[in-house]
């Protein structure tokens, strides 16, 4: 499994400081997910319309409602359109 950094990088993320802000952000999500009872997943947008799930984190607090592991999962196409309106809006 690679690091999220070498993630980030195939991602959109390129600059050290994005890539830098974002490990600090999924450092502090364990609480976040633990109060929220819910998983909290990290997509970057791929260069070719596709997203790419880069970090995941599950509550300690309650079951998860992913019970396989998202990290490495790309979604493209109709599956995308959800992450591409996110992201314009």
């Amino acid at each position: 499994m690679s690091s999220l950094s070498e993630r980030l990088t195939r991602g959109s993320a390129s600059s050290p400081v994005q890539i830098d802000h974002c490990r600090r952000l999924v450092a502090d999500w364990q609480l976040l997910a633990d109060l929220s009872f819910a998983d909290l997943t990290l997509w970057v947008p791929l260069a070719e319309e596709a997203w790419w799930c880069v970090a995941q984190v599950r509550p300690l607090t309650a079951p998860t409602s992913r019970p396989e592991d998202l990290v490495g999962i790309e979604v493209a196409g109709p599956e995308a359109r959800p992450f591409q309106a996110a992201y314009r809006e």
